[in-house]
């Protein structure tokens, strides 16, 4: 599915676990949790246009998912789970919303994780989902 286009998709109940994703297309494409149903562990979004993606309003596990150098301004990642092994190296978060439950300043999780954001539109940290 590399350099696919998923723009406007809506992807639930489905399994990207280990899918290749490079450079594919998913600008204003929403993602869905119902019932535990959407798998994206392993998955390779490096490269990847996400920018205005959603991430559902169920808690999305980003676990060993590679999301480096992809375009993810403006994504709602409030739902999504960013771990350790989260990788988003040089991923820019320009406007992008996310949840974090730490109290860490932005400049911490960029050291961090290596992602890269607009100082004229940083990204915006959520206390609550």
């Amino acid at each position: 599915m590399r350099n696919a286009d998923l723009s406007h998709s809506s992807l639930s109940h489905v399994d990207l676990g280990n899918a290749d994703l490079r450079e594919a297309n998913l600008s204003n494409a929403s993602f869905s949790n119902v019932n535990n149903m959407l798998k994206l562990g392993g998955a390779n979004f490096s490269e990847a246009n996400l920018t205005n993606a959603s991430f559902g309003t169920d808690k999305i596990s980003l676990s060993n998912v590679d999301l480096s150098s992809a375009n993810l301004q403006g994504a709602d990642l409030r739902y999504a789970e960013i771990t350790e092994t989260t990788i988003l190296t040089n991923a820019n978060l320009s406007g992008a919303k996310f949840y974090t439950n730490t109290n860490m300043p932005i400049g911490h999780l960029q050291k961090k994780f290596g992602f890269t954001y607009d100082p004229a539109n940083p990204p915006q940290m959520a206390s609550t989902r």
